[in-house]
């Protein structure tokens, strides 16, 4: 995903990943720009961003307070 890892979460179909969309985005498939969470971010690892996280509630993007 644009050069950065993919990280699984352990026994599930979880994943943490970059989209093409420039969001790190955790969802189920990876060949999609859609998950439930996101973060706008240019951030090469998922440790190194600043940006806020949002959350989908199944019609909106809500900002994670």
């Amino acid at each position: 995903m644009e050069g950065r890892p993919v990280y699984k979460k352990s026994g599930k179909e979880k994943f943490l990943f970059y989209t093409t969309g420039g969001n790190w985005t955790v969802g189920s498939d990876t060949s999609k720009t859609t998950g439930w969470w996101k973060a706008t971010s240019s951030a090469r690892t998922p440790d190194a961003i600043t940006e806020p996280w949002k959350a989908w509630d199944g019609s909106a993007w809500l900002e994670d307070a």
